[in-house]
């Protein structure tokens, strides 16, 4: 099993386990912005935010927002924006050149486009997570634009963060007391070896005119914010610790974090997590596998182990390559004896989570892709409890009824929720030539 091609297995450092931690599962967009914006209000002296993709739209500005008041306050604000993005959306900006010039405020962009470097365009950070002191995170799928926080938009994507409170957790070691390892200071671990990288872009405007314009506006921005969200800044400590499901453990789990191909550490644990197991269902937005994921599947389906995929119904799907990859590799996934669910949800599904028997749930920013397994860095939480494990199934089972379910030497079952769409005439022609035009270059989607 765990068949990869040419790289041997290179494991993350000494995973620590946490046994200090209290979650609460965020599966709306607006909650999801609502606890981003409380637990920068709560932050005392240093908040980290890491993402993949951020604008300057709706939910950018009310993240902006309160990081600038925070900063106002004394707070360290450190931010990291993927290259590629940030040079896309936010580089020439006028709110977030402003937002920059804050003395509190650090910027980097990973990876940044560089001429002189083009072979290493295509290594990307995927992390998303906000972190406030040594005392809570939040840490899943979601990008910070509108498509993934508040209300903004009638077309959405529907994704998962974990929020996790930490304890202050001590234990004698002669006279002294030593703070127990968790994984938040894993994360934090992690994130001071990626904005160490010698590759990163230092961004910081200069102050103008124009610039102290911005930070007006942002500062009368949260003013609103503090009105529009109320549960956020009014009794904000009891937001962030009410609904709260003590866990047996978290493991932080990380795809080595250098901007070139990867060893494909966060899959080679979730295969590992998922041989111990007997029911798995795994959901991802797009399926796009290589030959050896396919024989790790297959593998796993002949040791007796019941494999489910929930994805995207190509009728649905917000990602035109990984649908068009499923229409072309649709015979090899469902050869390999795992089930699929293609899933007609009403918005596009973006949630990236594994689920093993009845205790274990693997939630995180990492896709069933190429793309995710060996060229991006990727950030998943595995955890242990039971009581979490019920909530996703039983969210995962609406999915399952709005889905068609397919599976090799079974005839097609639709779900009682299921609405059937039909493609139009010009997706039809777009996909046919994409089926195409993608085969030589499905690793790098």
């Amino acid at each position: 099993m765990l068949k990869q091609k040419s790289k041997t297995t290179e494991q993350t450092a000494k995973e620590t386990i946490d046994q200090s931690a209290a979650i609460h599962c965020l599966d709306d967009n607006t909650q999801a912005l609502v606890y981003r914006l409380a637990l920068i209000e709560s932050a005392q002296h240093e908040l980290i935010m890491t993402t993949f993709d951020m604008s300057d739209g709706e939910s950018g500005q009310d993240l902006m927002a309160a990081l600038l008041q925070a900063a106002d306050r004394g707070v360290h604000v450190r931010l990291m924006v993927d290259g590629i993005n940030a040079w896309l959306k936010l580089e020439r900006s006028d709110l977030f050149g402003a937002f920059s010039t804050h003395q509190n405020i650090e910027i980097r962009f990973y990876n940044p486009i560089r001429l002189t470097k083009l072979w290493k365009l295509n290594y990307r950070m995927h992390d998303k997570y906000l972190i406030a002191d040594d005392t809570a995170y939040i840490l899943g799928g979601r990008n910070s634009n509108n498509l993934f926080l508040g209300a903004y938009r009638d077309t959405y994507n529907i994704d998962r963060d974990l929020y996790v409170l930490e304890e202050a957790i001590t234990t004698a070691s002669d006279a002294m007391q030593e703070k127990e390892q968790n994984s938040l200071q894993d994360i934090k671990a992690y994130f001071e070896k990626i904005w160490a990288q010698p590759d990163q872009k230092i961004f910081r405007k200069k102050e103008t005119q124009k610039t102290k314009e911005g930070l007006a506006l942002l500062r009368e921005h949260y003013k609103e914010l503090q009105t529009t969200y109320p549960e956020a800044f009014s009794d904000t400590e009891t937001l962030l610790t009410q609904d709260l499901i003590r866990v047996e453990s978290i493991q932080f789990l990380h795809n080595p974090l250098y901007a070139d191909e990867k060893v494909p550490v966060v899959y080679q644990r979730i295969c590992q997590e998922m041989e111990k197991g007997e029911d798995i269902l795994i959901q991802t937005p797009y399926i796009i596998c290589d030959k050896g994921m396919y024989e790790d599947l297959t593998a796993l389906c002949n040791a007796g182990k019941q494999i489910n995929i929930i994805t995207n119904a190509v009728e649905s799907g917000a990602n035109p390559w990984g649908c068009t990859d499923y229409l072309n590799e649709r015979g090899h996934i469902l050869k390999t004896g795992a089930g699929v669910y293609a899933c007609m949800a009403g918005q596009s599904l973006h949630t990236k989570t594994v689920l093993i028997d009845d205790e274990t749930s693997i939630v995180g920013s990492y896709n069933l892709d190429l793309r995710s397994t060996y060229l991006d860095t990727e950030l998943m939480l595995l955890v242990k409890s039971k009581e979490l494990n019920r909530q996703l199934r039983e969210q995962a089972a609406i999915y399952q009824e709005k889905s068609v379910y397919e599976k090799a030497g079974k005839a097609a079952q639709t779900g009682s929720l299921y609405e059937k769409k039909e493609m139009s005439g010009t997706q039809k022609i777009i996909y046919s030539i994409l089926r195409i035009l993608i085969r030589p270059i499905r690793e790098v989607l």
